[in-house]
């Protein structure tokens, strides 16, 4: 995705539709131009926003330099910093950087485990009081951020909202209770942000090693979802996607008793979500297959089976 410009486009348009982030123009859409002109757009010099360069900056020297294996290359870093000055990067912002970066907290703060309390550090506290209707359009933003990691989910997220939408009316839950599950059909795969796109779109069989990391993403989205001070039941539904009845979910293992209504409900529909779609690996089934395959799991003591009865029923 960044050696093509479509990411560019796409990704201000989330910036666009997110509560608040208007007044900062295009600065997604013009992250990868250089300050020379050759980029996607031809933009140059102060024709780039500012905030567009500083973070193409950040953007090229993560992309080029970090290793996951040895950290960051001070010496190698800052050379190619010089070397890119006037080309990819701003003369002003260049020294900035090779001014800061004489201090050795500056790198200390890069480090993992020092990169949270350098991002406190740094960052202005911001406290933006939001209503229910804009904390529904920052869910969809993001669940669009994590659609957009794969053309194989890109509409993973939306489309089980609106399953999950079904369900509940069908239901006749409350009108919160609705809303609630609804926003953790959006937030459930917020987790795989951190797992790399090479494995979330791998063609062939995953290795145990890649396993693990997808099967820690439930984790990450419980983590996330906890420091933004989102609503208990919407973390546990959200979060508890990959869980079975049967203490053989991940990645806690949690058992029948364990498993809420809210949580069994989401986990049946995510199956069901993700056999009807299509994968790398192979077509999406039909709703008919789909449901078999439920009432497998459901014997298995894996899904509820009252649950998988509902979707059955439901025009989904």
């Amino acid at each position: 995705l960044e050696k093509h410009q479509g990411h560019c486009i796409y990704g201000q348009k989330i910036l666009d539709n997110f509560p608040g982030f208007q007044r900062y123009g295009t600065i997604i859409l013009y992250h990868h131009e250089n300050f020379d002109g050759s980029g996607f757009f031809g933009k140059s010099g102060d024709e780039i926003p500012l905030m567009a360069q500083i973070i193409s900056l950040a953007d090229i020297l993560e992309r080029r330099h970090l290793s996951r294996d040895s950290g960051y290359q001070n010496k190698t870093i800052l050379q190619d910093v010089r070397l890119k000055t006037g080309t990819l990067f701003n003369p002003f912002l260049s020294t900035l950087l090779l001014d800061i970066a004489q201090e050795k907290t500056f790198w200390m703060d890069l480090e993992p485990q020092n990169i949270e309390f350098g991002l406190v550090r740094h960052l202005p506290e911001m406290r933006i009081p939001i209503d229910g209707s804009t904390f529904r359009s920052v869910a969809e933003t993001i669940s669009a951020i994590v659609d957009a990691k794969s053309p194989f989910t890109s509409l993973h997220c939306k489309d089980l909202e609106q399953k999950a939408l079904i369900y509940a009316e069908h239901c006749n839950f409350s009108a919160e209770r609705i809303e609630k599950l609804r926003l953790a059909a959006l937030f459930h795969d917020l987790g795989k942000l951190v797992v790399p796109s090479t494995i979330i779109n791998k063609t062939g069989s995953l290795s145990s090693q890649e396993m693990e990391i997808i099967r820690e993403h439930p984790y990450y989205t419980e983590k996330t979802l906890q420091i933004m001070g989102v609503d208990p039941e919407i973390v546990r539904w959200a979060s508890n996607h990959h869980e079975k009845l049967n203490v053989h979910g991940y990645p806690k293992g949690l058992v029948a008793e364990q498993m809420d209504y809210g949580s069994r409900i989401l986990a049946a529909l995510d199956v069901y979500q993700a056999l009807t779609e299509d994968r790398p690996y192979r077509r999406g089934y039909s709703h008919e297959n789909a449901i078999k395959i439920l009432f497998m799991m459901a014997e298995k003591n894996e899904l509820d089976r009252e649950v998988c009865e509902q979707i059955n029923n439901l025009p989904m």
